[in-house]
């Protein structure tokens, strides 16, 4: 049945975006049926790609910061829609009936809190209903941001159904998505961290990943790499360009030289290569 997949962290400024928008491409590069959502109120940055089709939804009464768990319900409807063709295209042609549809939600941090009131109050278990495999994709990012990521994924963990699977996205632009335990030792390594250290720990030693393995399905990393290919990966984000577009298109309004073509297949190539990892149809 069709796979829905939330973007959600209630820190903002953290790649939120930037990995639902690279999600998004490898689904549809490998050629899955796609519909994207969207729900930023602030930005919209996944509906300014436009190589990806997607919907805005503001869920938000109008001109407030109320949430307005109606306009949601709209995706709700969609998924039953969806549910009731497939089990109608099931049915008819059984034998050829694939089932590889995705959608994709793409959430601001300002709805982080109401949205997963809104999906603890029922909304996860109907569309499991529906037949629907559910992902809540979270962005975990290192540096300053750490603290407030992790206690974000803890929420989503603590208010979030078993039927939903975590995703967990690394991203080590901001700092090491790890910690050093030991403040005199942070302290005497001029308050960097050193993965030599004993008491130096990575994600996968915090406890919120090990008192809850049974909920993650996969965990992404979004490497920091070299300033050069840097570069060319944020001329990327600033057009709002999708790798497709720069390696493929000729008519591309934004010309990347071969060097930097060669740059962006190595940022896309380390994001494939992982999801290539996962099936997300389970």
């Amino acid at each position: 049945m069709t796979s829905v997949h939330f973007f959600m962290q209630g820190k903002g400024g953290v790649g939120k975006s930037v990995c639902c928008s690279q999600f998004s491409q490898f689904l549809r590069d490998n050629g899955n049926d796609l519909i994207c959502y969207d729900c930023d109120p602030v930005n919209h940055t996944l509906n300014q790609y436009q190589d990806l089709t997607v919907t805005p939804l503001d869920l938000f009464y109008n001109d407030s910061d109320t949430f307005d768990p109606r306009k949601f319900d709209e995706i709700i409807y969609v998924l039953e829609d969806i549910a009731n063709k497939e089990n109608a295209q099931k049915e008819e042609n059984p034998d050829d009936f694939a089932g590889n549809a995705h959608v994709v939600i793409d959430t601001g941090a300002s709805a982080f809190i109401p949205l997963l009131d809104y999906m603890n109050s029922g909304a996860i278990d109907a569309i499991k209903e529906c037949g629907h495999n559910i992902y809540i994709h979270n962005i975990i990012a290192g540096g300053d941001n750490l603290d407030d990521c992790v206690l974000g994924l803890d929420s989503l963990i603590n208010k979030t159904s078993d039927a939903a699977k975590i995703i967990v996205w690394k991203n080590y632009y901001f700092g090491d998505v790890a910690t050093e335990t030991n403040l005199d030792v942070y302290i005497a390594n001029h308050k960097r961290l050193d993965p030599k250290s004993p008491t130096y720990k990575e994600f996968e030693d915090f406890n919120v990943y090990k008192e809850n393995k049974s909920r993650y399905f996969g965990l992404i990393t979004m490497k920091k790499f070299h300033s050069r290919i840097e570069y060319s990966v944020k001329e990327m984000l600033k057009f709002r360009l999708t790798f497709r577009t720069i390696l493929t298109d000729k008519d591309c309004p934004y010309k990347f030289n071969i060097l930097e073509r060669h740059n962006i297949k190595i940022a896309r190539d380390a994001i494939y290569n992982q999801l290539d990892q996962y099936n997300f149809d389970e």
